[in-house]
Formats: structure tokens, C-alpha cells, sequence
């Protein structure tokens, strides 16, 4: 398994103690404030006038100190900014590691919450929460030990409310992990139905769905809404508290001046400290309601990277390779099948027979789970998973040969169409290759309706054909020279378009050739594995 990034981790330690350094600098200036106002009351109940050196220290101190806090903000957000980064790049290297079939079982909605809510929950847990809570946690005390040192008698009595309204405080803040919880799964709830219904939204509405798809997201809206008004209640609530207190502190400090006869400027110095305490006391609070927040996220994400994952290492080796599997079919039967090099292997059965989840396994994607799949007697197999290893997120790795697949799923991401021919192809192809390539395998209709390779498509290729998108990943292939082609595309099933795109496939490219399909689609296949028997 995959741990979690450091906070600080990945050069983010100086500026945590940067943080501590801003904290006790702010907490100065608000002890040079605190004694600059407490000399200016003292001089003036005397009938003198205060030196101006005294009103300078005192704007002096203003100004520092909440510049100090604007550039701790800013440090702050620097250092969570960091994190969620670290964190994103943790999560997509483990589900880049992990088994295709894997990731399919799992909702889109849910997986991209991940880089979305939980992310966002743990750039204000480190950036807000821990950055922000040490030069809080560093005032408060700095400010309660000048707060006792400049008026022992106001402030003992003054901070007892401040003290019981925490532990309201804290009481409040016993359940608000829970509203979190309720809220993050109810939002993931929603997020996950509707990445779902979307792509499906055309079609329900076709089958007179969308009123209900409307009710019923309402529904999870209103939810979602209660959820979200019961954590700001409660939150708030919690941020009211050391408002009372520090309310009800101020009422002690005139209360017990009167009674005592003390200097009007003892309770006007005890008042400003205590207006300053207000303000970490605050950013405590809402400390805690961010780590909440990242509690929740915190769970998501380990359960994520307990899943097993590896790094796959491919490594062109410049020649076909034998590939051998020994397992079981999908139905349970055991399979033993040895594809020698430079070979082309047909996979053929009825439906539900695995094919397929053979392709996978063959092409990298999957790891069987029982059994081994080997590339010229190099094992990849389910035993190699990621550890708690290192700070890319990857534990062992599985040294594959370099293997194309084309599968139904077009690779094609949004962007040019040289892009989506050249994918993973290193270095380059001069342009002109790459059309004859491109042309060869029928997309000369393409380039023309495009006009230049350098025109834009949608994402997963969602505009072109089925034909366009194989051929788009035959260029590819072909580009490539990788050592293994595995190919699972409905266009094969037309047999007269198979051979010819086969045939010139074998005419461009030496690889070992493994092919989806009826036997009959295909001509010239050196050896046919019929998982219907």
C-alpha cells in the first residue's frame, strides 16, 4: 500500500518553520501593542502626553503584525497548495499502477471526487489547518503569557469565561466529524449517479426519464442541503463561542476595575489584549472543522491506495516476444497457452467467454488472479503490488515489454490529432510519416474532413467512428514498433476489413500479434486459442 504524502515532505519543511518564525513575530507585535497601549493610558490617567515614540511602536506594531499575517496567509497557502498537490500526483500514480478491471468496477463520480473534494479537503487541512493553527496556537499562548504578565488581577478573571466557552467549543466539536461524513458521502452519492446519468442523459430522456432523473436528483439535492445547513450550524456555533467569551471576559474586566478602583488604563490594556485573543481562538476553530473535513477525505484516499497497484516499466526491446499465460478461463477452466515470438494468435469464443479479460491480462492491464503471464519467461503476475515504498507513490515494479493495445476504449485524449497518432511514440515521427502511416490503415477520409493533423478532437475520440478509432490506434502501433500488440476492437468483426488492416499490420510491424475475434475474421492467424471449448 501507498501512504500518504509528508506535510513535510517535498520541500515544504522551511516553510512550515518559516510559519512557526511568522507566529512568534506576530505574537511580538501583539506584545509591543499590548505594552505600547498600556504606557499610552498610564501616561494620559498622569495628565502627561505619551511620548511619540509610544503612538509610533503602536502603529508600528499594527502594521507588522498584519503584514505578518498577510504573508503567513500566503505561506500558508503555499504549503497546502503543495500538499494537494503531492497528494494528487500519490493517487494518480497508484490507479496508473492499478489493474484496468479494477478501475472499471469503481463509479467515475466517486474516483473524481478524489481529485476534487478530498484534494480540496487537504489543501485546507495542511495549508489552513496546520500551517494556520501553528502561528495561531504560537499567539494564543504568546498573548495569554503577556496578557498575565501586564494585568495578573483582570486577566485570571477574564480568561476563565474565555476557557469555558472552549470547552463549549470542544463539546460542539465532537459531532461535526460526523456532519462532515454524512455531507462527503452523500456528495460523493450524487457525484457518482450523475457522472453515470449524464453521458446516459440523451437516451433516459428518449425513455421519458427525465422528470424522474429530475425528482430524484432534487431529492439528493435537498439532502445534500440539510447536511451542509447542520455543519454551518454547528460550526457556527462553535465560532460563536469564543466570541461569548471573550464578550463576557470584557464585562468581567470592567466589572472587576469598578469594584476594585483600579486605573481606567488597566481595563483599557486588558480589553485590547483580550480583542487579540479573539483572533486565534477563531482560527482554532476553524482548524478543527478543516482536519475534520480531512479526516473524512483522509479515510477515502487510504482506502483508494490499499487497492494493489505497481508501476509498470516498459522497455523496448527491439524484437517480437514469446508470450505464455497459465491460468483459468473465465469460467474456471484451467488454460495453459504459449504465443511464440513474432506470431499472430487469435482469441475466439462466444460472449462471456473472457476473451477480453484474456486481452487484458496478455496486453498488462489486468494481473491474473490466479496463475502467471509471462514475456520471453519474465513473470508478471498478481504477487507484485506496491509497498509503502517511496514518494512517488510506487512501490514494485513490473518490467514489461512494450505493448500496444488497442482496445474498444479508444486511447485518444482531447487535443490535436498528432497527439492522439503519436501517443507514447518517442521520438516524434516526421509529419509526413506520420500520414502515410495513417493513410494506410484508412484515415485518408479523416485528414481530408480535418485537414491537418494539427485540428482538434473531443475526448476519447467521442466524434470519429469505430474504423477511425482503430485506425487511429494502428497508427499508433505501427509508430511505436513495440514488441507485443494486443488488439480487442468491435471494427474486427468485419472479416474483410480485418484482413486488410491485419495484413498491413504484419507488412509494417515484426511484434507478436494477439487479436480478439471469430477465427473466421481473420486470415493467416498462426494459432487460434477457442475459450469456448
Amino acid at each position: 500500500m501507498s501512504r500518504l504524502p509528508s506535510i513535510a515532505g517535498d520541500g515544504r519543511r522551511p516553510r512550515l518553520v518559516l510559519m512557526i518564525a511568522l507566529g512568534l513575530a506576530q505574537a511580538g507585535s501583539l506584545g509591543v501593542a499590548a505594552h505600547a497601549t498600556r504606557s499610552i493610558f498610564e501616561t494620559l490617567h498622569r495628565g502627561i502626553v505619551p511620548a511619540q515614540s509610544l503612538f509610533v511602536a503602536l502603529a508600528f506594531a499594527a502594521v507588522f503584525g498584519a503584514a505578518l499575517r498577510v504573508f503567513g496567509r500566503a505561506i500558508a497557502e503555499a504549503i497546502g497548495e503543495g500538499f494537494a498537490n503531492s497528494l494528487r500526483l500519490r493517487l494518480y500514480a497508484h490507479m496508473a499502477g492499478m489493474d484496468q478491471s479494477s478501475l472499471d468496477q469503481r463509479r467515475r463520480g466517486t474516483l473524481s471526487l478524489r481529485f476534487v473534494g478530498d484534494i480540496q479537503a487537504a489543501r485546507g487541512w495542511v495549508g489552513q489547518g496546520v500551517a494556520g493553527g501553528i502561528a495561531a496556537a504560537i499567539t494564543l499562548v504568546v498573548t495569554t503569557i503577556v496578557f498575565l504578565y501586564l494585568r495578573p488581577a483582570l486577566a485570571l478573571p477574564a480568561l476563565l469565561p474565555v476557557a469555558i466557552s472552549m470547552i463549549f467549543a470542544v463539546l460542539l466539536g465532537l459531532r461535526l466529524g460526523a456532519r462532515h461524513g454524512a455531507m462527503r458521502a452523500n456528495r460523493a452519492r450524487m457525484a457518482a449517479s450523475m457522472m453515470e446519468r449524464i453521458a446516459l442523459a440523451p437516451e433516459l430522456d428518449l425513455l421519458g426519464r427525465t422528470p424522474k432523473e429530475l425528482q430524484r436528483l432534487s431529492l439528493a439535492g435537498e439532502t445534500l442541503s440539510q447536511d451542509a445547513v447542520t455543519r454551518r450550524r454547528r460550526l457556527e456555533a462553535m465560532r460563536a463561542m469564543p466570541m461569548i467569551g471573550t464578550g463576557i471576559g470584557g464585562a468581567v474586566i470592567l466589572w472587576v476595575t469598578a469594584k476594585n478602583g483600579l486605573p481606567a488604563s488597566d481595563a483599557a490594556t486588558a480589553l485590547a489584549v483580550l480583542s487579540i485573543l479573539s483572533l486565534p481562538l477563531g482560527d482554532l476553530v476553524m482548524t478543527w472543522d478543516r482536519y475534520c473535513a480531512w479526516r473524512i477525505a483522509r479515510a477515502s484516499c487510504l482506502r483508494l491506495l490499499q487497492s494493489p497497484s505497481l508501476a509498470r516499466v516498459a522497455a523496448r526491446s527491439g524484437h517480437a516476444v514469446s508470450v505464455a499465460y497459465d491460468g483459468r478461463t473465465a469460467d474456471g477452466a484451467a488454460l495453459s497457452l504459449s504465443i511464440p515470438a513474432g506470431s499472430l494468435a487469435v482469441l475466439s469464443g462466444p460472449p462471456a467467454s473472457g476473451k477480453s479479460r484474456l486481452a487484458r491480462i496478455l496486453a498488462g492491464q489486468d494481473r491474473p488472479e490466479e496463475g502467471t503471464v509471462s514475456y520471453d519467461g519474465a513473470v508478471f503476475d498478481k504477487g507484485a503490488v506496491s509497498d509503502e515504498g517511496s514518494g512517488s507513490g510506487e512501490g514494485h515494479r513490473a518490467a514489461l515489454p512494450s505493448i500496444a493495445y488497442i482496445s474498444a476504449t479508444p486511447l485518444i485524449l482531447k487535443g490535436s490529432l498528432r497527439r492522439a497518432l503519436t501517443l507514447g511514440v518517442s521520438p516524434r515521427p516526421d509529419p509526413r510519416q506520420i500520414r502515410k502511416v495513417a493513410k494506410l490503415f484508412g484515415l485518408a477520409p479523416l485528414l481530408d474532413r480535418l485537414g491537418s493533423t494539427k485540428a482538434q478532437l473531443s475526448e476519447r475520440g467521442a466524434d470519429l467512428s469505430l474504423g477511425e478509432q482503430l485506425g487511429i490506434g494502428l497508427t499508433r502501433a505501427v509508430l511505436m514498433q513495440p514488441d507485443l500488440i494486443v488488439i480487442d476492437h468491435p471494427a474486427l468483426e468485419r472479416p474483410q476489413l480485418a484482413r486488410d488492416l491485419v495484413a498491413r499490420l504484419r507488412e509494417k510491424t515484426k511484434a507478436t500479434l494477439v487479436l480478439v475475434g471469430a477465427k473466421e475474421a481473420v486470415g493467416g492467424a498462426d494459432m487460434v486459442v477457442d475459450l469456448g471449448k
